[in-house]
């Protein structure tokens, strides 16, 4: 009997269905063998002498206390939990990250594709400076999605913090929370410590909805069938089924062009002339 998606179609009429060995893709399950990892993470702030409150240059001889690892939370792709820590209050007292740096380190070294918001210029320099000052190595290679550069890139939305974005497209809010949260913290309160994982928890849901809702429109997104090592799927979601719609004209050669449910749209790598 001749194969067939769960789409119902069969291997003849849309080879894109099935991969290098004749079985079918299902995007759901070839998604769990690929690593995506949607995190984000919370600092403590300095704590430095000045003598005002504009424009105030702080020397190292003023620094009392440096930055530190807060908390973090961080969701596999589709899974039903999030994962996440927090600084005890002994160790916030103590600014001791150590702990949960190590944590988010194996968390990092595990994906392959991880996904944040203003990761490029502050979680992943900030994580990377707390893992040299922890002597751990450089992390296993992994594919970087920055939703903020993406989100600057091709859209004009009026704010591109993550909780305008959620607002602007439907989804759930942030946890109300003001600077008081983080003194708390720094004093080591646990109950303050509590709701900062808890803030943290739910960014990390609100990236990964924002990451989905985004994906199709990500410029050079990662190409998912390489890690899956399937070939004919969709390169964002790993979906079959994806419709022709026409050809992608390249510089000398045009390639099938099709649209997938997830709304990418993308060329086969099999060129028609």
């Amino acid at each position: 009997m001749e194969a067939r998606c769960k789409h119902g179609h069969s291997s003849r009429t849309h080879p894109s269905c099935f991969n290098n060995n004749g079985e079918p893709v299902d995007g759901d399950e070839l998604q769990k063998d690929v690593k995506i990892l949607s995190f984000d993470i919370e600092t403590l702030p300095l704590l430095a002498y000045t003598w005002g409150a504009w424009e105030q240059n702080v020397n190292p001889v003023q620094l009392v206390k440096d930055w530190c690892l807060l908390s973090y939370s961080a969701k596999w792709l589709n899974s039903d939990s999030v994962i996440s820590n927090v600084l005890t209050p002994s160790e916030a007292k103590r600014r001791n990250d150590k702990r949960i740096t190590k944590e988010v380190w194996r968390l990092i070294d595990e994906a392959d594709i991880i996904i944040g918001h203003n990761s490029r210029r502050f979680d992943i320099k900030k994580l990377n400076t707390r893992f040299w000052k922890h002597n751990m190595p450089v992390p296993g290679s992994y594919k970087h999605i920055d939703t903020l550069t993406s989100a600057r890139s091709v859209f004009g939305i009026t704010y591109n913090k993550l909780d305008y974005i959620a607002e602007f497209i439907g989804i759930q809010k942030k946890l109300d929370t003001d600077f008081q949260l983080w003194k708390d913290c720094d004093s080591g309160v646990k109950k303050a410590l509590t709701k900062m994982r808890e803030y943290n928890d739910v960014d990390a849901i609100i990236q990964e909805k924002i990451y989905l809702e985004m994906r199709s429109w990500i410029p050079n997104h990662p190409d998912m069938t390489v890690f899956a090592g399937v070939n004919g799927a969709c390169p964002i979601c790993l979906e079959a089924g994806s419709k022709r719609i026409g050809e992608y004209t390249a510089r000398k050669k045009q390639y099938p062009e099709y649209k997938c449910s997830c709304g990418a749209i993308w060329h086969s790598s099999k060129f028609v002339k």
